[in-house]
């Protein structure tokens, strides 16, 4: 009746109510050392992969890539999600577009399911799959289809906050003769970090998942003071995914001794712009010892 009081008591409108709750994300990250990044096999994915081995040909269908982030007790951080489309992701090659979503999780009880599931269970390979209308987003990441040959015009993506849009800073991947090499940029155009991946690693040349051959390493360095800050480390997940999915890999992400929770999301979007750019294709896993120096121009 008239007089009555609004859902909650608060006198907040209905709508708003029903909202997703706020987590303060960068709050979250202030406390963390590292965290994980799993990147999902897609069933869809590995069977097309599985059936061209078969048969003797390349035929790869390149899903829309997804990645749950974690914190170091496994605990479910965020959820990344790639929203390109199936001309980019299978014709664009290096030069491809890359748009993620990062979301948290804890909102969404169905999106919780799909991020934490074992399995990528999407077959429409026409988009993601995936609805985040009723998740927070944390950062989005974007990079512009780029023509690349060596050292002219490398990629650069963009990282901006997922709710103002406003820029946090930007990757680049230089050009090397051998190593991989980023540099990382703050909003003002500032380098802050120094990331490299030393081309003279048994994990890059004989990739296998048992020991020294099942990582990779990569160091952050803060260029003013020449001294290491932070550490990237990519890793097979297990035998199984090797041998049918060898384009599926995880990450950790050591913060060391990075305290800002922006710097830390761009280590995080610099772990999947390492996976994007080097470890996204079943082709570049199964010849890695081949196709390293190729990648690397």
């Amino acid at each position: 009746g008239a007089g009555a009081p609004l859902l909650g008591g608060y006198g907040a409108p209905p709508q708003q109510m029903m909202g997703p709750m706020h987590i303060d994300a960068y709050r979250m990250l202030d406390t963390l050392p590292l965290v994980h990044i799993v990147e999902k096999m897609n069933l869809m994915e590995t069977a097309g992969g599985l059936l061209g081995d078969v048969l003797g040909v390349g035929l790869e269908l390149e899903m829309a890539n997804k990645y749950l982030v974690t914190g170091p007790a496994g605990q479910p951080l965020f959820f990344a999600v790639e929203q390109t489309d199936l001309l980019n992701r299978q014709c664009g090659g290096d030069c491809r577009a890359i748009d993620v979503d990062v979301v948290v999780l804890g909102q969404d009880p169905h999106l919780m399911n799909q991020a934490t599931g074992g399995m990528d269970w999407t077959f429409n390979p026409m988009g993601a799959g995936v609805d985040l209308r009723n998740s927070q987003r944390f950062i989005h990441l974007h990079k512009d289809f780029q023509c690349t040959c060596c050292c002219f015009n490398r990629p650069v993506i963009e990282i901006r906050d997922g709710t103002s849009g406003q820029l946090i800073g930007r990757i680049k991947d230089n050009w090397a003769c051998c190593d991989m090499t980023f540099n990382l940029e703050d909003n003002q155009g500032d380098q802050v970090f120094a990331a490299k991946g030393g081309c003279c690693q048994l994990g890059l040349f004989c990739p296998c998942p048992c020991g020294p051959c099942q990582e990779v390493h990569f160091s952050v360095r803060e260029p003013r003071k020449g001294k290491d800050v932070a550490r990237l480390k990519k890793t097979i997940p297990d035998c199984l995914k090797f041998l049918v999915a060898d384009d599926v890999d995880n990450y950790e992400v050591d913060f060391g001794k990075v305290n800002s929770a922006e710097q830390k999301a761009m280590l995080i979007a610099l772990g999947l712009f390492i996976d994007f750019r080097y470890f996204n294709t079943r082709s570049d896993k199964n010849q890695e010892g081949m196709d390293f120096f190729s990648d690397s121009d």
